[in-house]
């Protein structure tokens, strides 16, 4: 032990004398490490404790995040499936459904507005025409657009509906042409526009009767 002190020694003055102060006190903060390492050698069980324990290095912060997919509530693992959207066919199902519904309801509008209107107005038709030969009064009430509606509006309607909208036209479309060709007197005029007045209420309320039952099913 004395020997390794003295050779220590004649090497630290070699060193002194050669390096520079910077490296003097470097190597001098080496040799008080050495010293104290031979003084205080350490155990493998000692050097092991100091190791860093890999496992225990290993935090939460290092654990993959999920996925939003994996995230979602409900999620079992697996592929994410797709949501779920309207169906194109249903879309335009209730389209065309919403469509005729208003198809109905305008049919039926316009054919119990028009007999209304008519058997209103048949009192004064009837006098115009008395004192004026003019056959215009008599056609003016009957102003509708059943006649000129599209052939595929219609279509959209049940075979019972359209059944009762053609009793309805048929009845509006004799109604028209007595007024206008008609050359009969006034009181047989006003007997016949009344019986006309009957017949056309009759088939308004047929054809509404008809498109109910149906809307109700």
């Amino acid at each position: 032990m004395a020997g390794r002190k003295k050779s220590k020694a004649a090497r630290k003055k070699k060193k002194t004398a050669a390096a520079p102060k910077e490296e003097q006190r470097q190597q001098a903060k080496e040799e008080a490490a050495e010293t104290e390492a031979e003084a205080h050698p350490s155990s493998p069980d000692e050097a092991e404790a100091e190791a860093p324990n890999s496992d225990a290095a290993f935090t939460a912060d290092d654990e993959p995040s999920p996925t939003p997919e994996e995230d979602a509530p409900g999620h079992t693992g697996g592929e994410a499936r797709p949501t779920s959207t309207l169906d194109p066919r249903l879309h335009r199902i209730r389209k065309r459904t919403a469509r005729v519904e208003r198809i109905r309801h305008l049919v039926i509008l316009d054919a119990q507005t028009l007999a209304r209107r008519f058997a209103a107005q048949v009192p004064a038709m009837i006098d115009l025409f008395s004192r004026h030969r003019d056959r215009d009064p008599l056609l003016a009430p009957l102003r509708s657009w059943l006649p000129s509606a599209a052939f595929g509006d219609l279509a959209e309607l049940e075979p019972e509906e359209q059944l009762a909208l053609s009793r309805f036209l048929e009845e509006l479309e004799a109604l028209r042409w007595y007024c206008r060709y008609t050359d009969d007197m006034p009181n047989t005029a006003q007997a016949k526009l009344d019986h006309f007045s009957e017949q056309l209420n009759a088939a308004a309320a047929h054809l509404a009767a008809a498109i109910r039952s149906k809307n109700s099913k």
